[in-house]
């Protein structure tokens, strides 16, 4: 129940509120029942609201060891995977673990959106443009109706060097929201 409540929380305080609450029992849980694999996934999303990455990780793939097709702990693990690797990029400044981690979400869930960013934007600050635009591009084969996306793509290409590219890219971006360039330019 505070895994839930932290799910729904409106703020990060009352999301770590709810998890520090709920951490005791799901250790509880396990030292009772040591295979009972929903307790391995709530412990998961306990360290997960506490943006323990490493320790949901652990918490998820101990309970894909139980039962290898759970679907939840699979998801749930794509997202610690996600989540860590764009922790370790804009926080620590660390784009080795960054990518890391965001290649293991990658495996694991290709077609997300969000994950297919979070590498183009690693592989574009770390010097890779054409990595960049690769991602950048199966980004926007997702979400073809987002502005984001192809303001994204048009920036790697400007980083490649290929400056016609960059500006069709940054011409339909600007089609679809011209206020996107108002709240990059600052």
């Amino acid at each position: 129940e505070y895994n839930r409540l932290a799910g729904e929380a409106q703020s990060v305080e009352e999301q770590r509120k709810w998890a520090q609450k709920s951490e005791p029992y799901s250790q509880k849980a396990i030292q009772l029942h040591p295979t009972y694999k929903n307790a391995f996934l709530q412990q998961g999303n306990t360290f997960f609201y506490l943006q323990s990455y490493e320790k949901a990780i652990e918490s998820y793939k101990r309970c894909l060891s139980l039962d290898p097709n759970y679907e939840d702990a699979r998801n749930n693990l794509a997202l610690a995977y996600r989540a860590a690797g764009q922790y370790y990029g804009e926080q620590e400044q660390d784009l080795s673990t960054a990518l890391r981690y965001l290649k293991k979400a990658y495996e694991m869930r290709p077609l997300d959106y969000e994950t297919l960013r979070l590498l183009g934007v690693a592989y574009g600050v770390s010097g890779q443009a054409s990595l960049a635009v690769d991602f950048f591009r199966k980004a926007l084969s997702q979400k073809p109706n987002q502005a984001r996306a192809y303001y994204d793509l048009g920036a790697a290409y400007m980083q490649k060097g290929k400056v016609d590219s960059s500006q069709i890219f940054m011409n339909k971006a600007r089609e679809m929201d011209p206020n996107l360039f108002e709240s990059n330019s600052n």
